[in-house]
């Protein structure tokens, strides 16, 4: 079983545009001009993928990459690099290098009022006595459709926030997953439908912006599903691992969703019934494919 790479863009590039040829060419040069870094994903027991039941993720391969980039501060309450631009998206990211005549524009989904904003003290996760991570599920869910996407929709990235991350090793793992939801929210209605894992460096006050594999398929969504992402991080308590994700409550168009079976929470559940104005800070984006 080869490795597979998984490349993250400091500008906020990604190189999986156009055929196949010049993507390869468009990666390798980014990689000479430092735009673009690239780490192994080592196959293990899962190689990195979600099992095919959503209620346990408990397997989740530790052998991912590093998919951090962004800036940060020391001080105040906003995530550098977060900004939102009249157009709905992360100023300088998303460069559309050549989206191809078979895709749409880019297309960036967020369910948040404001995208800049964090407040440190929402600290919603499982975790042990001593504030080490047990296994948590968070998750928003788009509503395709309702979003205007009635075609099959490829992910490009996915943005979340990230308050501190702090491991006995310098870095820990977590997993990005994407959902099929058939009806009401609860893990009997879900299907996993894709993932990949990232290893988060010790960091504070960063906004990630990752990107799936770009040598492996690419992860298309079926035409007018209800889509839910998920950023996953499991037991973690013996490695000494602390990940604090950023949430705000600064307004929300739809909510977010909270599962952790450690803490007894063994369903998805709004966030804002374990903490009033936990707000998820996250966007996904991606094109909607053009029929031919």
């Amino acid at each position: 079983m080869r490795n597979r790479r998984l490349c993250w863009g400091t500008t906020g590039q990604s190189p999986r545009h156009g055929a196949p040829d010049d993507r390869r060419r468009l990666l390798l040069a980014m990689i000479a001009v430092g735009a673009i870094s690239c780490g192994e994903v080592v196959p293990g027991d899962s190689d990195g993928t979600m099992p095919a039941d959503a209620s346990d993720m408990s397997g989740i391969d530790a052998g991912v990459t590093d998919g951090g980039i962004g800036g940060g501060r020391d001080s105040g309450a906003v995530i550098d690099g977060g900004l939102i631009t009249d157009s709905g998206q992360p100023d300088g990211a998303f460069v559309d290098i050549d989206a191809g005549p078979d895709k749409g524009p880019l297309i960036a989904l967020s369910q948040s009022s404001d995208l800049d904003t964090v407040d440190r003290a929402i600290d919603l996760r499982c975790k042990d006595a001593d504030g080490f991570n047990l296994e948590t599920h968070l998750m928003r869910v788009f509503d395709l459709p309702s979003e205007g996407v009635t075609g099959p929709f490829e992910i490009e990235s996915v943005q979340f926030g990230i308050i501190d991350a702090n491991a006995a090793s310098g870095s820990q793992v977590m997993s990005v997953a994407f959902l099929l939801i058939d009806g009401d929210v609860s893990i009997s209605n879900t299907e996993v439908i894709a993932s990949y894992g990232l290893t988060i460096t010790d960091r504070q006050l960063r906004w990630i912006t990752s990107f799936p594999d770009p040598d492996a398929e690419a992860i298309v969504v079926p035409p007018n599903s209800k889509l839910g992402v998920v950023l996953f991080t499991p037991n973690a308590a013996g490695a000494q691992d602390r990940l604090v994700l950023a949430f705000n409550n600064e307004g929300q168009r739809a909510p977010g969703y909270y599962y952790a079976p450690d803490c007894g929470v063994i369903d998805y559940r709004d966030t804002e019934a374990e903490i009033a104005g936990a707000h998820l800070l996250m966007q996904v984006s991606g094109y909607e494919l053009l029929a031919p």
